[in-house]
């Protein structure tokens, strides 16, 4: 077998031994025991994942992420909670839809994928999936498998320079780890068939695990035009589809459980919705930002959050370098004001909507009404961090 150890200079060190069986007990089993390579494998991830969790990246929500682990949890057999073996879930704030397991049993789930779930169910489906990935013992199966076709890793990125300050090396190392539990398509259907089972054994509603790949699959045409970096060593995103549904009609036919539980689910991930369109806007995925956004003005109609950051997607996409030209400025300006004007409506008091009206007027050269609406922001913001800049421009 082998593993990988990593100095403090990045230097790589391969111990190797013979073939290993694929053929290892599932957790809960009676057979199951902890494998030497599988812990060495998990003491590595667990020096990456420590190194994600201070990195800033874990979105910050302790009552969001309890009801994740609690609902993992509840998704779980007794005979898996009585092995010993612990999942967790943290949450990225990452626009990508996707979620991943790694070998020492995390599971990171990015706020992009939560913010494209409809309820409960569907969030059921993609743990139980991942789940299946550690209780089935995925990342060692592959591990060994690569060990036994000479597949050598090379990792090029080191700790070091993580905890240094360099934080996009975070995700670089953990996608090439990853590439360790790179599931292949047998093992991504098993997961998808057997956690589908464990959701449905909980009584949630069948019909919503394809879903989440129809999301998917709608944020690839949108934005990406191919599949996601994460999704790559993945069967394409329509057969995962068809492949939920011939589960389903197959083996869920006549199942009864139709459980959504959608009330905590959409309290506790409202405001991550809005968060998540802040960070598409700032990444230029302005398809998606948008329907963030919509959703959370269709639940949050008295709120002018959502109207403000509909100002900010139609007066930020005009602006930003990659964004194909769909529209005129006029439009998308005019558009950014009537969106600014409603937060105000909702809160006269609601600061960000007047400097966001400002810099609209300002761009369409009507400099006196972008004054006053400056003005009325540095009112409501006296702290505000670029009152400086403001100030000029009032005294130009």
């Amino acid at each position: 077998m082998i593993f990988l150890k990593t100095t403090a200079c990045g230097a790589i060190f391969f111990i190797c031994a013979g073939c290993a069986t694929l053929n290892v007990a599932k957790v809960g089993d009676s057979a199951y025991r902890a494998e030497d390579d599988e812990q060495n494998i998990a003491k590595e991830m667990d020096k990456v994942t420590e190194l994600l969790d201070e990195s800033g990246y874990i979105y910050q929500n302790k009552e969001l992420e309890e009801y994740v682990n609690r609902l993992t949890d509840s998704l779980l057999s007794d005979e898996i909670k009585a092995s010993g073996v612990k999942i967790s879930v943290k949450i990225l704030s990452d626009t990508s839809l996707n979620a991943v397991t790694y070998a020492n049993n995390r599971i990171y789930l990015n706020t992009g994928m939560l913010a494209a779930m409809d309820n409960e169910a569907q969030l059921a489906a993609l743990l139980s999936h991942e789940m299946v990935h550690a209780i089935n013992r995925h990342a060692l199966k592959k591990f060994r498998s690569a060990v036994n076709k000479s597949a050598f890793l090379s990792v090029a990125v080191m700790p070091a320079a993580v905890a240094g300050g360099a934080l996009g090396s975070v995700f670089t190392r953990m996608t090439v780890l990853s590439s360790v539990a790179g599931y292949s398509q047998q093992l991504e259907y098993e997961a998808d068939n057997e956690g589908l089972k464990m959701m449905v054994q909980s009584g949630y509603a069948a019909k919503e695990a394809p879903q989440l790949f129809v999301h998917l699959k709608e944020f690839i045409q949108e934005e990406e035009g191919k599949e996601p970096l994460f999704f790559s060593s993945h069967p394409h995103v329509i057969s995962r589809i068809k492949n939920y549904e011939t589960i389903i009609e197959k083996d869920y036919a006549g199942h009864s459980g139709t459980k959504m539980d959608s009330a905590e689910f959409d309290r506790l991930t409202n405001q991550l919705v809005l968060d998540n369109a802040r960070l598409c806007l700032q990444s230029g995925l302005f398809k998606t930002g948008e329907r963030n956004i919509q959703k959370f003005i269709g639940k949050n109609a008295a709120d002018p959050q959502g109207y403000f950051y509909r100002g900010e997607l139609f007066r930020q996409r005009q602006d930003h370098p990659k964004q194909e030209k769909v529209r005129d400025k006029k439009e998308d300006y005019l558009t950014s004001l009537e969106a600014y004007n409603k937060a105000i409506a909702l809160n006269v008091g609601y600061a960000p909507a007047y400097k966001g009206k400002a810099q609209v007027l300002e761009k369409q050269g009507v400099p006196n009404e972008a004054k006053e609406n400056y003005r009325k922001y540095l009112e409501l913001a006296p702290g505000a961090g670029d009152r400086g800049y403001i100030e000029q421009f009032l005294n130009s």
